[in-house]
C-alpha cells in the first residue's frame, strides 16, 4: 500500500492510473466542494476500477427534516463549533450515554441531537454501540469546517455527469432508501473506459 498525502480534490495521481477502488467513504461531505473531490476522485478511476462514496443527504422536502435542522442542528453546531475539541467530545459522550436510557435516548435520537448509526449484533455489542454513537454523533456536530448536505435530486446530477451509463452504477437506489443499510455507498464503475 502507498500512502500519499495530499489535497483529496487534487490527488497528485494520473487520470485513470487506479485500477481498483477508489474510496471515500463518510469524507466527501467535509470537502470544500462534494462536485470538485467527487470528479477529482473519478479522474484517477482506470479500467475496471470504482469510485466508491457516500453524502450525507438534505431532505428538503420533509418537514420533519426540515424542523430537525433548523431547530437542532444549526444551533448545536453553532454553538459546539465555537468550543473545543473536548468539549464537542463532551457533548457526544454525554448525548451518547443519554441515548441508552429507553425513551429518553429514542427522543433524542429522534431529534438528532444524537446520532447511532447501526452496529451489527455479536460480540462486544454495547461497546461497539457505544464507539459508533460517540463517533457518529461527534462528526455530526465536530469540528469539520465543512459538512455538506446534498439532495437527492444533486447526487443523482453528480453521478450521471461522473458516469452516464447507469448500469454501471451499483446502490444508487438503496443509497435513497430508508433506513439505510450500514455502510452502503454508491458504487460507480469504470468498466468500459
Amino acid at each position: 500500500m502507498d500512502v500519499i498525502q495530499c489535497s483529496i480534490d487534487r490527488p497528485p495521481l494520473k487520470r485513470g492510473s487506479v485500477e481498483s477502488i477508489v474510496i471515500c467513504h463518510n469524507v466527501i461531505q467535509h470537502t470544500p466542494s462534494v462536485e470538485r473531490t467527487a470528479k477529482a476522485l473519478w479522474s484517477i478511476v482506470g479500467k475496471n476500477g470504482e469510485f466508491v462514496f457516500n453524502c450525507y443527504l438534505k431532505y428538503s422536502n420533509s418537514p420533519m427534516w426540515m424542523l430537525r435542522w433548523y431547530a437542532v442542528y444549526l444551533p448545536v453546531r453553532l454553538i459546539l463549533s465555537r468550543t473545543s475539541f473536548g468539549t464537542v467530545l463532551f457533548y457526544a459522550r454525554v448525548m451518547t450515554v443519554l441515548r441508552f436510557i429507553p425513551l429518553l435516548g429514542w427522543l433524542l435520537e429522534k431529534a438528532q441531537f444524537v446520532i447511532r448509526g447501526d452496529v451489527p449484533k455479536g460480540p462486544h455489542y454495547l461497546l461497539r454501540q457505544w464507539k459508533n454513537t460517540v463517533l457518529n454523533t461527534y462528526d455530526w456536530y465536530g469540528f469539520h469546517k465543512y459538512q455538506h448536505q446534498k439532495t437527492e435530486t444533486e447526487i443523482r446530477g453528480l453521478i450521471a455527469g461522473l458516469q452516464p451509463d447507469s448500469t454501471q452504477v451499483q446502490n444508487l437506489e438503496e443509497f435513497f432508501t430508508r433506513p439505510l443499510k450500514p455502510g452502503l455507498a454508491i458504487r460507480v464503475g469504470n468498466f468500459s473506459r
